[in-house]
């Protein structure tokens, strides 16, 4: 993984998406209930070992922050009308929203699909399309910063290029946003199966299927402690898999650029395990027990910057 791991753990929930309350519209029925893409199934579990368990923790650890942190493109939208609209740095959104009972996207069931054209926005570049649905009735207002928000989010050849990397996603996710005051509430993405695909600038694409994930953000003042959960198949390990949780959430300060606690295990097959340990808000440490025996058969630290 190449992105900035703070451009992704800092990023905020799709569902700011609903400044297209304010002028879009929408139509009975959305993405929840659609099959969505298929993803490829859960691989057999790799054994993690002295070769491999630096980049098992530190790519399950990563694509869940990379898959939460894309979220962050609720923030390029603000209030869309129906129609096109350019990006800050160039391309545009296509907004297609149906009639709706008051022609606004505030009602269980409604949806709008966004079309991305080469969207340059906030460092990034965007492409392919997303389809959201609102699978409650929303309360508050996001302008108001006082809000909350369930929706499905139907991913169709969506990628986000940062100029480092390019990440592909396909699926159907579940989101919740919620905010009871400035910088204060909690954030949810689930999916049951998604797929990914990371391109670094100049190099081969890797592949990813993502089970049964769930990322819970929780922020307070703007600190914020995340827990991530679930399954990581991979190209890179022959299209094995390991399955991955926070142990101890990471936690980062108002302000701050990186974690500085929290602990993540990614678990293979006979016991094996890699665990990334936060040591501060410059380093992590990752050590590899090959058999589960809670033995510590190899260990290595390093800071944030090397491993990105």
């Amino acid at each position: 993984m190449t992105n900035a791991l703070r451009r992704l753990i800092g990023a905020t929930s799709v569902l700011p998406l609903l400044g297209l309350m304010a002028c879009g519209g929408g139509s009975d029925g959305g993405p929840g209930s659609a099959a969505g893409p298929v993803v490829p199934a859960k691989g057999a579990a790799l054994a993690v070992s002295t070769s491999n368990y630096q980049d098992v923790a530190v790519d399950a650890v990563n694509t869940a922050v990379q898959f939460a942190g894309q979220s962050s493109v609720a923030t390029l939208t603000g209030s869309l009308a129906e129609g096109t609209v350019p990006c800050a740095g160039g391309g545009s959104i296509r907004a297609s929203l149906g009639a709706g009972r008051d022609g606004v996207l505030n009602e269980f069931g409604e949806t709008a699909t966004l079309t991305f054209n080469a969207c340059a926005q906030d460092g990034y570049v965007f492409n392919g399309q997303l389809t959201l649905g609102l699978t409650a009735k929303p309360t508050g207002s996001v302008g108001s910063g006082v809000y909350s928000v369930d929706a499905a989010l139907l991913m169709s050849g969506f990628s986000a290029n940062d100029g480092r990397v390019t990440l592909v996603a396909n699926g159907l996710v579940d989101l919740h946003a919620s905010r009871t005051g400035t910088d204060t509430g909690v954030d949810t993405v689930r999916t049951s199966a998604l797929a990914l695909g990371l391109t670094p600038s100049g190099g081969s694409q890797r592949l990813y299927a993502l089970h049964d994930f769930v990322s819970d953000t929780a922020w307070t003042a703007g600190a914020r402690a995340a827990t991530y959960a679930g399954s990581l198949t991979s190209s890179l390990w022959g299209n094995r898999s390991v399955d991955f949780q926070t142990t101890t959430p990471f936690t980062t300060a108002a302000g701050a650029t990186f974690p500085s606690d929290g602990v993540a295990i990614a678990l293979g097959s006979g016991g094996s395990k890699a665990t990334l340990t936060v040591l501060d808000a410059t380093q992590v440490r990752l050590d590899l027990d090959r058999t589960g025996d809670s033995t510590v058969d190899a260990t290595t630290s390093l800071s944030w910057s090397a491993i990105l």
